[in-house]
């Protein structure tokens, strides 16, 4: 149980490490959408300004989730392949 945990902690600490990399090259991205809501609330009633905060704030978290799914669906792949190169290994004649 021990090394479950140490294995969680290691992989969720490699997540977020994948998804500042991810932020840090994407960031011309969040630019043009975060000027895209900018240029919105300039065009919008004040009531429904905080709708672009929202929009701002799914924006960001779902590419997050995106993030840390991928990296978790990869490395998933990668212990399956590893599996499967040493049942490769045992059985080879």
């Amino acid at each position: 149980m021990m090394v479950d945990q140490i294995l969680r902690e290691v992989l969720d600490r490699r997540s977020q490490e994948i998804v500042e990399i991810c932020e840090r090259e994407h960031l011309e991205l969040y630019k043009l959408f975060s000027e895209t809501l900018e240029n919105m609330r300039q065009h919008m009633p004040e009531h429904l300004y905080h709708k672009t905060g929202q929009l701002e704030d799914l924006f960001l978290h779902s590419n997050i989730q995106l993030i840390k799914t991928a990296h978790k669906l990869g490395y998933d792949d990668a212990q399956s392949l590893k599996q499967w190169n040493e049942h490769l290994d045992t059985t080879a004649i």
